[in-house]
């Protein structure tokens, strides 16, 4: 079973993409904590705004935990904000049968505080929205993906979320070789064709001597893969340069398969398990001016003062994350 929540800011279009996403999932159930508490229930309880939604999320919780007794459904969607508080008591609805997911919706701050079809928004919620991306509910560190849905359709990012849902993650071995290898090469080739000389990108030796390297370092080093209906798309190295902190060496996702979260599953996922071990921050190095720098800022990574030469002597910046 999965259990989904999407999370976001008022009015980012979370329960637009629940419904949406109930549509598409097979034996799939979609739960409005709005209505889990009426009003008029809440005023005859005698609750606080603040016990009120307190009461809907013990509901909730008391309906998951049946449903997971029962049987009944593969995916329970629910849309919430998601706090740290929230997150880790949701986590905990995990076992060998059940995986949480958190789906965060990020939408530019100008679009959420725009009425949406017939919603008026009032100036209370106008001023929550605020205090939500001041808060970070649009960037939490706990979201295994990110959509910045500020310009597309409510399909287009249902698109996006059926296929990160359908990206699974392992331990690469020396039999992924040459998945790695073509990965690494294709993605090079596209993404650093304005960074590169052409002559060393046209010419990216991948041979079988290239593919027994890679075999002998996949045994030496440790490599994570994301695979996409079974096909590998994606890769990342890891490295351990101090006692409490790991390294991305590299990472790279397949021309193909970039902007489907590929890249940020397999992020997320270290960053999760490595904190449960004890680690206390991720490094990674990247360029100054290149494509990779926005997409690690939006997971959370800090540039540092720290920069050297890379490849033909272009600068690269170090970044950390805080687990």
């Amino acid at each position: 079973m999965k259990i989904i929540n999407i999370n976001g800011p008022i009015n980012s279009g979370k329960t637009t993409i629940s419904k949406l996403l109930q549509e598409k999932l097979p034996q799939s159930l979609f739960i409005e904590v709005d209505d889990l508490l009426s009003d008029d229930e809440q005023e005859n309880l005698k609750l606080s705004r603040e016990q009120g939604w307190a009461e809907r999320l013990q509901r909730l919780d008391k309906i998951i935990v049946q449903e997971k007794n029962l049987r009944r459904y593969d995916n329970i969607i629910f849309a919430y904000p998601m706090t740290d508080k929230t997150y880790h008591q949701w986590k905990l609805w995990e076992d060998k049968n059940t995986k949480f997911i958190n789906i965060t919706l990020a939408p530019n701050m100008d679009v959420c505080l725009q009425n949406r079809g017939t919603r008026e928004l009032s100036e209370t919620e106008k001023t929550r929205i605020e205090q939500m991306y001041q808060e970070g509910y649009h960037c939490s560190n706990f979201a295994d993906f990110i959509i910045n849905n500020t310009q597309q359709t409510p399909q287009e990012t249902l698109q996006k979320i059926l296929d990160f849902l359908c990206l699974n993650i392992r331990r690469a071995n020396s039999d992924d070789a040459y998945d790695i290898k073509k990965i690494h090469i294709e993605t090079y080739q596209k993404s650093y064709k304005s960074y590169l000389p052409d002559e060393y990108l046209d010419h990216m030796p991948f041979d079988d001597e290239v593919i027994e390297r890679t075999k002998k370092y996949l045994k030496e080093t440790e490599c994570w893969l994301a695979a996409y209906e079974n096909k590998s798309v994606a890769f990342v190295y890891v490295s351990y340069p101090a006692e409490d902190t790991f390294e991305i060496n590299a990472l790279y996702v397949h021309p193909q398969y970039q902007k489907c979260g590929a890249g940020s599953l397999l992020v997320n996922h270290l960053c999760k398990t490595k904190k449960a071990k004890g680690f206390l921050r991720c490094i990674v190095w990247t360029m100054k001016s290149g494509p990779s720098l926005p997409f690690y800022e939006k997971l959370n990574f800090k540039k540092t003062e720290e920069e050297k030469l890379w490849k033909f002597n272009l600068p690269i910046i170090k970044l950390v994350r805080n687990l």
